[in-house]
């Protein structure tokens, strides 16, 4: 009977490992997803802006023939309306530029955008350091993940808001080594919080961006802070950037 229930619990034991290791790779599996579309995305929006600039340095030199000519006339609001035409279609080519970092401004473009599209307001001011050419991997890309999956939660929050109610703030600031980084959207909503003090859902997808948030704070030994006051959701990260670089 001793031998059967031997037997039984390292079963069981076994069990529990194999669901342990299959649950990591899901995880590491969602994280690289992540990461993958993050970047696909990033690149069309660059092969994007590279057809536009194409085109426009084809046609700009015949519509610079055309702006002299209408200075020579003395035309001049067709001229001015030919200058307008001409910065918007530069404007066109910018690949925007959100912070130095550029794993993590790859990983924002594509939420900003995405917010943008569906008409939520975002707010941002963002000093994210680039890391040494030598470090561009572990930090860089735990962080974009991170703030990937923050913006997405963020985006899916402002959606349930009334149109008036929708905008998105960003804020990061990076001084003597130590990086803070502050995400917030208004959400009207209940938010319920567990014994971490990270938010509760039964949201598919969103558990495990949770996770890899934990899984973040604890890899960095980051101060991680949720609060839900005033209308406001807000999402507070910091950690020391330059001594995780050093354990690389």
């Amino acid at each position: 009977m001793a031998l059967c229930a031997l037997i039984f619990g390292k079963c069981v034991l076994i069990g529990l490992r194999e669901l342990d290791e299959r649950l990591t790779l899901y995880k590491n599996n969602y994280d690289l997803n992540a990461q993958i579309n993050a970047f696909t995305q990033y690149a069309d929006s660059l092969r994007n802006a590279e057809k536009k600039l194409a085109l426009f340095r084809h046609d700009s030199r015949h519509q610079l023939h055309i702006l002299a000519a209408m200075i020579e006339e003395k035309k001049n609001d067709e001229a001015l309306m030919l200058i307008h035409k001409l910065n918007e279609e530069i404007d066109q080519t910018k690949i925007r530029q959100f912070c130095r970092n550029t794993m993590v401004n790859a990983a924002l473009s594509v939420y900003i955008r995405k917010a943008e599209d569906a008409g939520i307001p975002v707010q941002w001011q963002l000093d994210i350091p680039s890391s040494p050419p030598h470090t561009k991997t572990t930090v860089d890309a735990g962080l974009a993940i991170v703030l990937s999956n923050l913006m997405e939660n963020a985006v899916y929050a402002s959606l349930q808001q009334p149109a008036g109610r929708r905008k998105i703030e960003l804020a990061a600031r990076h001084t003597h080594g130590t990086l803070m980084f502050m995400i917030k959207n208004r959400y009207d909503g209940t938010v319920q919080f567990d014994v971490r003090g990270l938010p509760i859902t039964n949201r598919q997808g969103h558990g495990l961006g949770m996770k890899s948030l934990e899984q973040f704070r604890k890899k960095t030994d980051a101060t991680v802070l949720c609060t839900h006051e005033g209308g406001w959701f807000s999402v507070y990260l910091q950690f020391d950037i330059e001594k995780n670089i050093r354990l690389l």
